[in-house]
């Protein structure tokens, strides 16, 4: 695969390829600040200034809502672990799942927020527990943030 990794620009638009190409990946950033002043729309449709909702301990789930597959696995995942884990949500932790997806909507955040809540046994505050989506500069700005291209 090297050697169609090259970085010369050849026909037919390889430079743009091999550009996107390159922002493919995860980066670790343990220690890097986060840029909280990212706002988001959360799964009422209410704005919502990341800084204005990490208080806390915070599990982020970048995702999308409508997927069938890898997506809801995850999602239903911590749920399941939500389960099990001794910590008192809302006071120790809260959560985060946010759209990757610019077409995603409020409306469908909403739904995904109504199915993995039931999944949760315990009693957890739904408040602590947000489902958000936003426009491609905030989510850009947050994928960017934690390592992913």
């Amino acid at each position: 695969p090297s050697e169609s990794h090259s970085h010369h620009a050849g026909p037919s638009g390889t430079a743009n390829r091999i550009e996107s190409e390159q922002q493919v990946g995860v980066d670790e950033r343990l220690g890097d600040i986060l840029n909280l002043d990212l706002v988001f729309r959360d799964e009422n449709d209410r704005e919502l200034r990341l800084k204005d909702f990490i208080k806390k301990p915070t599990l982020i789930l970048p995702v999308y809502f409508y997927c069938p597959q890898a997506c809801s696995m995850m999602l239903a995942s911590l749920a399941s672990a939500i389960n099990q884990v001794p910590l008192i949500p809302g006071e120790n932790y809260q959560v985060l799942a946010i759209s990757f997806d610019a077409q995603e909507t409020p409306e469908l955040a909403r739904e995904a927020k109504k199915n993995y809540l039931k999944l949760i046994e315990k009693d957890f505050p739904e408040d602590q527990w947000k489902f958000l989506t936003g426009d491609r500069k905030a989510i850009h700005g947050l994928l960017h943030g934690l390592g992913y291209g």
